[in-house]
């Protein structure tokens, strides 16, 4: 850092733009293996030198000679807005993926403007290019906006917990369908029941969860966002509603789908349609074969005790497209078990190469598991 500084003296530039030079070479040649450098910079950048720098700069700054000047005391206002109206628009590309609660709360945080600004603000005065009242301007903008943002993102953010809260739908309120919801519950998800019969609304009501009631299967999907929920699970008692339950979440764009099948004849049907399909008598044989096999395991996966859990999580950040496992950093102590990829699950290695699209079975603390949840959703 010092000879890049030493270099810009030289050669008539900024200092501070030595330093940010020799920032850019340390990140570029640095490897996971230098992380105790980078911890060991940022103590000594946020700890010691930045807050100087940001210190000098409330000693330049000039309010009563911004106040006096008309020019600068208008262009405040316009400044703050631009500041706002840029990052606010420039967010709407986040629509797709996001809600537009969302959507504003990025575009307000994205607002925020300190250390950028107030260098080039510094720059221009010390070339001549701006004056000082034009420079008190900039940096009220920016203190403002740092000031500003973060209050109204967190005002307009989501509650973390509803944020972060996975959403599962279920077809049918039998007593199957409120057992499997209360375990889900139990797991911290969020439930949503789909009942066309309105003797059994009152009766998923009554066990505080929430449920759309109609006739038209398509529009009670499409009010639930089927396309958004992280499993469709058809548990109603009828075979042949619920093959169309499962037709039309298809055709709709539903991720993933789960049924029971009453008839067990009706099994290839479902199966055919690409639907994770079982019956009553499959599941109870196999329940016990991994009670028996797996206990650990399966002790894992039914507690609600503890802090760890084992969660299926979506691959569609392609910053990840490509890497090997080995080579992809997960957060916590998150481990891959499986990969389900055009309908296979393999069991990775370090070097299998993860791809859009896969479905990774991820092991890890809950604190970790919604952070890998995050990064590989993008």
């Amino acid at each position: 850092m010092l000879g890049f500084v030493v270099l810009a003296e030289f050669v008539d530039v900024e200092l501070i733009l030595g330093a940010f030079l020799a920032g850019a070479v340390v990140s570029l040649l640095s490897t996971r293996d230098d992380e105790g450098l980078r911890e060991k910079l940022d103590a000594i950048g946020y700890g010691f030198f930045i807050p100087v720098f940001f210190i000098m700069v409330g000693i330049e700054f000039n309010l009563p000679l911004l106040l006096e000047n008309s020019t600068a005391l208008l262009l405040a206002p316009l400044l703050l807005v631009a500041a706002v109206l840029l990052k606010v628009v420039a967010a709407f590309f986040f629509k797709p993926s996001f809600s537009w609660r969302e959507v504003f709360a990025a575009g307000w945080l994205l607002s925020a403007r300190l250390s950028l600004i107030i260098a080039a603000a510094a720059i221009g005065l010390r070339i001549g290019v701006i004056g000082e009242a034009t420079n008190a301007a900039i940096i009220m903008v920016a203190a403002v906006t740092s000031t500003l943002a973060p209050l109204v993102s967190n005002w307009l953010l989501p509650k973390p917990e509803e944020l972060h809260k996975r959403r599962y739908l279920i077809y049918g309120a039998a007593n199957l369908a409120l057992q499997v919801a209360q375990e889900l519950r139990k797991h911290g998800e969020r439930v949503l029941f789909l009942e066309p019969e309105e003797r059994l609304v009152k009766l998923v009501r009554d066990e505080d969860f929430e449920v759309i009631h109609g006739e038209g299967t398509e529009a009670c999907l499409r009010e639930a966002q089927v396309t958004d929920v992280e499993t469709l699970l058809v548990l109603g008692s009828d075979d042949d509603k619920n093959y169309k339950v499962c037709q039309t979440a298809l055709s709709m764009g539903a991720p993933a789908i789960v049924v029971m099948v009453h008839e067990p004849t009706r099994l290839a049907d479902f199966r055919k349609l690409g639907v994770r399909a079982t019956t009553t008598n499959m599941l109870r044989p196999m329940v016990l074969a991994s009670m028996a096999r797996s206990p650990d395991l399966f002790t894992l996966l039914t507690s609600t005790s503890d802090d760890r859990d084992v969660r299926e999580v979506l691959m569609n950040n392609r910053v990840f497209q490509g890497r090997r496992i080995s080579e992809a950093v997960f957060p916590g102590d998150s481990l891959v078990l499986t990969i389900r990829r055009d309908g296979e699950v393999r069991v990775p290695h370090g070097s299998t190469e993860l791809k859009m699209g896969d479905r990774l079975t991820v092991l890890g603390e809950l604190d970790s598991l919604e952070a890998v949840e995050q990064l590989l959703a993008g």
